[in-house]
């Protein structure tokens, strides 16, 4: 595990207790994000973290760099650190962990809306980009030594046993996002030319209807101005 030398040095300390071979480095100046480590296949994988507050002041700021990261490198994780509370339409109320580590005491007000911002994280997270939630540093010190445990496995057998897996199964899972937005009707041939074109999920809902229409086969500008809505877009 590689870590940013500008993450808290608490975390870095938490992390090298557990990962023997986790390194302070310079990862934010060569492009990528706040951790970074290899999967079991040997695909890069990184996390960005965002302190709520500071998610929460400006997603658009998040946004962009977010769209930055993944560009570098698709397996990308947004990890949000802290807790808010809607206090009033634009007023959000954040809380930290006390400085003895035992609960949380009540801390800025921040003027924004809670709506906003949690709508927008599940947005991300419709497009196919992971979002985590921790509530401290210890949190995410603990949640990051976990994902990258977890990046190390082939397989995952949660819930395997319990439930049918009712989702439509793809190798790609941006192709398999695509397929699961409610109301989209989007099958696997057509999912699989959207992201032939455009790569990820995440830059198919970037995209203007014309320019969609335009570039994918069996993609009209009725079809793709369905599957943007169905995602939320305002088109």
């Amino acid at each position: 595990m590689k870590i940013d030398e500008f993450e808290p040095m608490q975390i870095a300390t938490l992390l090298q207790q557990s990962e023997s071979e986790a390194l302070v480095t310079a990862l934010n100046r060569n492009g990528w994000a706040d951790y970074l480590w290899n999967t079991h296949d040997g695909t890069p994988e990184q996390v960005e973290r965002k302190q709520y507050g500071e998610a929460a002041a400006d997603p658009a700021k998040v946004e962009i760099q977010l769209n930055k990261e993944l560009s570098n490198c698709p397996n990308t994780i947004l990890l949000v650190e802290g807790i808010g509370e809607a206090i009033g339409p634009n007023e959000i109320q954040l809380y930290e962990l006390a400085k003895n580590g035992r609960g949380f005491r009540t801390g800025r007000k921040l003027k924004s809306s809670y709506e906003r911002f949690e709508g927008w994280l599940l947005s991300l997270e419709r497009v196919g980009l992971l979002v985590v939630r921790t509530t401290s540093w210890v949190g995410t010190a603990k949640t990051l030594h976990l994902l990258a445990q977890s990046a190390m496995r082939s397989e995952h057998q949660a819930l395997q046993r319990h439930l049918k897996i009712r989702a439509p199964f793809h190798e790609n899972p941006h192709v398999k996002t695509l397929m699961q937005i409610t109301k989209a009707d989007i099958g696997p041939v057509t999912a699989e030319n959207l992201i032939k074109v455009f790569g990820t999920a995440w830059d198919v809902m970037r995209q203007d209807p014309d320019i969609i229409a335009e570039n994918v086969e069996g993609m009209g500008m009725a079809s793709a101005t369905k599957l943007l809505r169905a995602f939320g877009r305002n088109v």
